[in-house]
C-alpha cells in the first residue's frame, strides 16, 4: 500500500488571513478593510476630537465583534473538520469491513466448492 507524506502542514493554505479578515470586516466596519486603512487619515482629516474619539470607539467595537465572529468561526470549523474526519474514518472502516467480508465469503465458497467436489 503506497503511503504519501502530507504536505498541507508544510504549505500555506490558499485562503489566507487577509482574505478572511477583509471578508468579515467588510460587513462589520468597512473603514477597517485592509485596502481602506491607508485612506483613513485623508478621509477623516477634518474631524473634531469628539468625532475622532467616537470613531475610535466604533473601531474598538468592530474589533470586538470581529474577534467574536472569528472565535465562533474557528470553533465551528474545528468541529466541522473533526466531524468530517470521523465520518471518513467510519466510511473507511465500513469499506474495509465489507471488503474483508467479501474475501471471507469467497474463501468459504472456495472451501465449500472443494469439499463438494470430494464428496
Amino acid at each position: 500500500m503506497p503511503t504519501t507524506t502530507p504536505t498541507i502542514g508544510k504549505a500555506k493554505p490558499s485562503v489566507d488571513g487577509k482574505w478572511l479578515y477583509n471578508l468579515l470586516m467588510s460587513e462589520i466596519e468597512p473603514d477597517l478593510v485592509l485596502e481602506t486603512i491607508p485612506l483613513l487619515k485623508e478621509r477623516y482629516a477634518g474631524e473634531t476630537p469628539e468625532e475622532h474619539a467616537k470613531r475610535e470607539r466604533r473601531y474598538a467595537k468592530a474589533f470586538e465583534v470581529f474577534d467574536s465572529i472569528a472565535a465562533d468561526l474557528d470553533q465551528n470549523l474545528s468541529e466541522d473538520l473533526q466531524a468530517q474526519k470521523k465520518s471518513v474514518r467510519e466510511q473507511v472502516k465500513l469499506k474495509e469491513s465489507s471488503e474483508h467480508e467479501e474475501e471471507l465469503k469467497q474463501v468459504e465458497e472456495s472451501i465449500q466448492s472443494l469439499t463438494e467436489d470430494h464428496d
